[in-house]
């Protein structure tokens, strides 16, 4: 555990008086007799009466019983009672019982054997259940982590129903009670614990509860990891999982992680840690908890050449090479419980991998290993939410700068910063877990241009900031994510349409230009699937279209493919399941209510469930197995209605309206904004 929450054994304060004082700021402070002289009872009693506070009649409740008597309650009897019973203690008065540890020596700590068992179930079996100890007056408690230091303010709580607890003897103090079994301290440490948790030592705190049976400590620690896995995974800790928790923990669907890459650099990082006994359960890792499949090709080659763990272990090339040769044929395993798929990530080195040639005879070595299905992609459950930004409402005239977003299992919408610059048209998309608003046009007091800009909202600090901009300004652009890189395709700047594409590196803060498309296009939708990038419909500046363009990332080239059943521009364009959506748009005379989708499988378009409502100008977004459609323009009326289509039904339902209406605005899916 991180050393801000150290050990109890190397914490330990000094006491070296009989019993401890009272936490209580209104508490007397211990007096100690003599050696061999005692209080008399009558000063221990004159020194209670003057402890106890005067009686006030505001102290007390009276309530009046229907024979005429009355019930009358002293409001802070309990309180006091507690109080003159530590005054007592502290002079030693009437005490039947000195309790020792059994590293201590010399002078216990006495008490009351009957406020002991009052207070914990533990002494309580000691005093009144026929037990030895129940007729000494010596009992020592021979627990090895209970310290004096530890059971002093123990035994100080059970007469002041207060415990000081810090980062020094936490620990401590949650073993003491644990084994005294003293229910109310253990919640008090246990919630200290709990507001403790930070990336450096959730680790350990989840270790320190399971092996003191606090299971709800345990658990929410372990959902802390789970929650910021990326932060966890930078620190030290992560390396002291055991093998079990580290599966449970990468295997699991909600973990939290930005990309993937940072799970296979956890995963390599901690069995370099102990490579002796962990390099041999490196595969099973791999396979059953990275999502292989949602790496680059260019990402895993790299490992395969730089990693040494990889390089030593002939499963784990086998694994990789398969997954390389699935990734870039555009095949993938079946996903167990899978619907949809993530986007991949950019090659660069894992950190702690040392580098080199890859050896040549490694690939004869080689066994073949089982390929099994491949781990549902992650979904981090609850912690998901509906980003919409921009597009153009008439009322106004006006591009929009707002942005807000829908938790659909609240069905609340959140209004969150304001986008840098207005914009209708915008391309917007996910880059590891950051919101990405490309292109769109200006229409702003009396400004009326098209944008190349980049901006880039970050939920975790609920801020906005601009990036390089495009090569070429882009309004009703369509955009996507392969490989970490955003694609900006097709659009329009002033009278221009256009069939080029560029892409986004992160990493450099530069576009560069890609292969252009066959036909120029704007309002085009866009979606991701087995590293496609599908280019579905739009404008050519003469008609709508039914065509649809394929990019192969390996190939740098497009392909036309299977064409819509009709014609639609500015469609809402979305992959579930394993399937490309294409909901609604303009077919040049029309809004459209009808929603068909492609199965890459069959190499065919085919109709499902229409919209309640016709719309153009539609974003939609999938999340949870759930397609949404959110605003749009109905040919009269600009719309703030959504919809839900529920895939095992085949039917759409109605949703919480946005907060706005609008249409050509941007949507995408991201993590929970952290709001003030």
């Amino acid at each position: 555990m991180a050393s801000n929450i150290p050990n109890s054994s190397s914490s330990r304060g000094n006491c070296s008086y009989r019993s401890c004082p009272p936490s209580s700021s209104s508490s007397r402070p211990c007096q100690q007799q003599p050696p061999g002289q005692r209080a008399s009872c009558s000063t221990n009693i004159e020194l209670a009466r003057n402890y106890v506070a005067p009686f006030m009649p505001q102290q007390q409740l009276q309530e009046k019983l229907p024979d005429g008597s009355s019930r009358f309650k002293i409001c802070k009897y309990a309180s006091e009672m507690l109080d003159c019973l530590q005054a007592i203690r502290q002079d030693d008065c009437l005490c039947d019982v000195t309790l020792h540890t059994s590293e201590s020596a010399g002078e216990g700590i006495r008490a009351h054997k009957v406020v002991l068992a009052g207070s914990s179930e533990y002494f309580r079996g000691m005093f009144t259940r026929g037990m030895r100890e129940e007729t000494m007056s010596e009992v020592c408690i021979r627990e090895v982590n209970i310290t004096k230091e530890v059971l002093c303010p123990l035994v100080d709580f059970a007469y002041s129903g207060e415990i000081h607890i810090t980062q020094d003897n936490v620990q401590g103090l949650l073993v003491g009670a644990t084994f005294l079994q003293m229910r109310h301290v253990i919640e008090a440490c246990t919630l200290y614990l709990e507001q403790q948790l930070d990336s450096s030592n959730c680790v350990g705190i989840m270790e320190f509860a399971r092996a003191h049976d606090c299971m709800d400590l345990e658990a929410k620690a372990r959902r802390y990891v789970h929650e910021h896995f990326c932060d966890v995974a930078k620190n030290e800790e992560i390396l002291d999982l055991c093998a079990k928790d580290m599966a449970e923990i990468v295997q699991r669907e909600d973990l939290n992680v930005n990309c993937e890459s940072e799970v296979f650099s956890a995963v390599v990082r901690w069995a370099e840690h102990d490579p002796t006994t962990r390099v041999p359960q490196l595969q099973s890792l791999l396979l059953h908890g990275v999502r292989l499949s949602s790496l680059a090709p260019a990402f895993l080659e790299d490992q395969l050449q730089r990693c040494h763990l990889i390089r030593r272990e002939p499963k784990c090339i086998q694994l990789l090479m398969d997954r390389v040769r699935r990734l870039t044929q555009h095949t993938s395993l079946p996903c167990a419980g899978a619907s949809g798929c993530q986007g991949q990530e950019s090659a660069s080195p894992v950190a702690g991998c040392s580098q080199g040639p890859c050896t040549s005879n490694a690939a004869e070595d080689i066994e073949e290993v089982e390929l099994v299905a491949e781990p549902p992609p992650r979904r981090p459950g609850g912690q998901m939410v509906i980003y919409v930004a921009g597009g153009f409402y008439r009322k106004i005239m006006d591009s929009l700068k707002s942005f807000e977003c829908y938790d659909p299992s609240t069905k609340e919408w959140a209004r969150l910063p304001d986008l840098l610059r207005p914009r209708c048209g915008p391309g917007v998309t996910t880059l590891k877990g950051q919101v990405c608003v490309v292109g769109g046009r200006v229409m702003q007091c009396g400004i009326n241009t098209d944008t190349c800009s980049l901006d880039i909202y970050d939920p975790r600090e609920n801020q906005w900031r601009t990036c390089c901009h495009m090569n070429q300004a882009r309004s009703r652009v369509g955009v996507a994510v392969l490989d970490n890189r955003i694609y900006a395709i097709g659009g329009s700047s002033g009278g221009e349409l256009h069939n080029s594409a560029e892409r986004y590196h992160q990493d450099t803060d530069h576009w560069e230009y890609v292969s252009s498309m066959r036909e120029a296009r704007h309002s085009p939708g866009v979606a991701v699937l087995n590293r496609l990038i599908y280019v579905v419909g739009g404008f050519d500046g003469r008609r709508r279209l039914e065509s649809v363009e394929c990019y192969h990332p390996e190939k740098n080239q497009w392909e036309l493919i299977s064409p819509l059943q009709r014609p639609r521009s500015a469609a809402g364009v979305a992959v579930m399941r394993g399937h490309v959506y294409a909901v609604g748009g303009f077919d040049g005379t029309h809004q459209l209510t009808s929603v068909e989708r492609y199965d890459p499988s069959r190499g065919c378009w085919e109709e499902v469930a229409p919209l309640l409502k016709a719309r153009s100008g539609v974003g939609v977004a999938v999340i949870h197995d759930k397609l949404y459609a959110l605003g749009g323009f109905d040919g009269s009326d600009f719309l703030l209605c959504v919809e839900r289509y529920e895939p095992d039904t085949d039917t759409w339902h109605p949703e919480t309206n946005m907060l706005c209406e609008r249409s050509g605005h941007g949507v995408t899916v991201g993590r929970m904004p952290t709001l003030s």
